[in-house]
């Protein structure tokens, strides 16, 4: 299979991935294979390509369980899994703005919705 951090190579390894990976039934069999399948696809950290500055490291990974309602999530400075179970978060319109500050002693995994902190609203450039 390719083996370069090139996008086509890349998205050649995960189509092949993605057809040879067994269906898991168990939700955290899943979600590890959706992580192990991203983690084999993704740029490390500190390579690029000076000739293709489209191409730059893989700096985090997304992973949403929708039935479960929980939002997962690494960094490649971060090496633990941080999820958030979001029927803990109030996501209502006019709730107040949270923050997390990932990186940081006492968030370094697993499930975080408490640890959220008051933060300013993102201020748009444009109206």
């Amino acid at each position: 299979m390719p083996g370069t951090i090139s996008a086509a190579d890349r998205f050649v390894r995960a189509s092949y991935n993605l057809k040879a990976s067994p269906r898991f039934k168990d939700q955290r069999d899943a979600i590890a294979s959706v992580f192990s399948q991203m983690r084999s696809v993704g740029v490390p950290l500190g390579m690029s390509d000076p000739d293709k500055p489209n191409i730059s490291s893989t700096l985090w990974r997304s992973v949403i369980d929708q039935d479960a309602k929980r939002y997962y999530f690494d960094s490649a400075i971060n090496p633990s899994v941080v999820w958030v179970d979001l029927d803990k978060v109030d996501l209502s319109p006019g709730a107040e703005v949270k923050t997390l500050k990932l990186g940081v002693p006492g968030n370094l995994g697993g499930e975080v919705s408490s640890k959220f902190e008051r933060a300013e609203p993102f201020k748009f450039l444009a109206p």
